[in-house]
């Protein structure tokens, strides 16, 4: 029998000790630093929208069970950038972060943000009919090509489009072309343009009888 009630007490007191590590580990407060991205709103289409940086640090304080029933939900934030439109061409603003849209359980603490202001890039879009320029390897001497369609519909920055002239193929290699007589290549777009339309162009070689008209 006091063998029995030995083993008992021992196996109560292995649940003791577990049951106060669990508290004191889990119970313990603990400081968490979160990276937390950036999304935004508009009540008008037709813009694009640049923000640096495309996230924020969070560093929070709470329990380490709190943070296990931390959803990611929470974890983000949504400008609403739609006070600052219309924008005719391209505008600059410096935002503060609502970091009250972050919505934490009340178990989880806010300590501090990095950066409380980001920058808000706003560009208008437009398009534009623009013609195609070949880019050859090596000197095109004697070679007169047609381009199909010789002009593309590019979509983009209002402030991009105005300097935009004119879109150049890649690199079409003169000996392939001589040899095929067509060749089908892309067009090089600038990072900032939205799309091109078509984005390849077909190059044509023309006949002797056209070149001598």
């Amino acid at each position: 029998m006091k063998l029995k009630r030995e083993h008992k007490l021992k196996i109560i007191s292995v649940i003791l000790a577990t049951t106060l590590w669990y508290f004191v580990v889990w119970g313990k407060p603990v400081e968490k630093v979160i990276e937390v991205p950036l999304f935004y709103r508009i009540n008008k289409p037709g813009y694009l929208i640049e923000i640096n940086p495309r996230s924020i640090l969070v560093k929070l304080s709470g329990t380490r069970n709190s943070f296990r029933k931390l959803s990611e939900k929470f974890l983000q934030i949504t400008l609403d950038l739609s006070q600052y439109l219309p924008v005719q061409s391209e505008k600059t603003y410096r935002i503060r972060v609502p970091i009250e849209a972050l919505h934490l359980p009340p178990e989880i603490k806010l300590k501090e943000v990095t950066p409380r202001y980001v920058s808000v890039i706003i560009k208008k879009l437009s398009i534009k009919k623009i013609p195609v320029k070949v880019k050859f390897t090596g000197k095109p001497e004697g070679f007169k090509v047609s381009i199909i369609p010789a002009e593309v519909i590019v979509k983009g920055p209002v402030t991009l489009l105005k300097r935009l002239k004119y879109l150049e193929t890649e690199p079409v290699n003169l000996f392939l072309l001589k040899k095929k007589k067509q060749v089908k290549v892309r067009l090089i777009s600038p990072p900032d343009l939205i799309s091109v339309f078509p984005e390849k162009v077909k190059i044509l070689l023309k006949n002797e009888r056209e070149k001598k008209k």
